[in-house]
């Protein structure tokens, strides 16, 4: 496709070495993803100031189409008000009635390689899913966006006034969506909560500590191990104030999603610019 030409055509460029481009390009079975792809990207070149758009989808059709999701939530489901970001930036711009400005980061986690890759049970043997290699993953994510979040506040692109969010999709992780229930994938990735436990009685002795119930609770946890040699944090949003707080999913491209019902939020309680949880009408707020 020639530069400056712009179709809505997800899928223009010829496929390279990503399966899940090329499958859905060619396979005659994929007509309503093709659609699907294309009802975004029509919306989305309204905000898009990208103009190698489509010829990185080729290899990056996840992080693409949560780029194109996103905006579509936002701004067609929403009803937010933004415009285009050109030139270096964060993705997306909300313009709120108050003047105030949101920044909109978004990435889409790759599933890793070598000793940090996130790799599912072998069929037909019972396993148990990598949800610490999934956190770390989330972790990292979140951490390189924030370091590029500060880069753009020295550069004076983003005010000290504005919100932040980051926007972490976990599509291309097999099984995120089972992991990330209770507590969910960024609370353990971003505010040092660590694995649900239980608690109940013990005999001590002679003596018994009662607890009539089984009690559910969360132990701190504010690192995780990521090699024998390193451990990394697992508070990054308690140690970023300049982010306001993670738009998280865990939806893949071809669940073709247009609702935004999948949307977590999580805000960030030590923000330097808060949120309030009431301007969201789309997702679910994790309280």
């Amino acid at each position: 496709m020639s530069q400056g030409k712009r179709t809505n055509n997800f899928f223009e460029e010829k496929a390279g070495k990503n399966d899940v481009y090329a499958f859905n390009k060619s396979h005659h079975n994929r007509q309503e993803v093709r659609d699907y792809c294309s009802k975004l990207l029509e919306h989305h070149w309204q905000y898009c100031g990208d103009s190698h758009f489509q010829q990185d989808a080729v290899e990056n059709p996840q992080q693409r189409w949560w780029e194109m999701y996103l905006s579509w939530v936002l701004y067609k489901v929403a009803g937010f008000k933004g415009h285009k970001v050109n030139g270096e930036g964060p993705d997306f711009c909300v313009l709120l009635p108050d003047g105030k400005k949101i920044w909109i980061e978004a990435v889409a986690v790759k599933a890793g390689t070598n000793d940090n890759e996130v790799t599912r049970p072998p069929v037909g043997r019972a396993g148990t899913l990598p949800v610490d290699k999934m956190v770390l993953r989330v972790t990292s994510a979140f951490a390189d966006k924030a370091r590029k979040i500060e880069r753009y506040i020295e550069q004076k692109i983003i005010s000290p006034e504005d919100a932040v969010v980051i926007a972490i999709n976990t599509g291309e992780m097999r099984d995120s969506d089972l992991a990330d229930q209770y507590p969910p994938l960024a609370v353990r990735a971003l505010l040092g909560v660590g694995a649900m436990a239980f608690k109940v009685s013990v005999h001590l002795g002679d003596t018994v500590e009662r607890n009539e119930d089984v009690e559910v609770v969360f132990p701190e946890q504010k690192s995780i191990q990521k090699s024998q040699q390193a451990s990394i944090s697992t508070e990054g949003l308690l140690n970023n104030p300049s982010v306001s707080g993670v738009f998280t999913s865990t939806r893949h491209l071809v669940d073709m999603m247009d609702s935004g019902k999948d949307l977590k939020i999580l805000l960030n309680p030590k923000a330097r610019s808060p949120l309030d949880a009431s301007l969201f009408k789309v997702g679910t707020i994790i309280s």
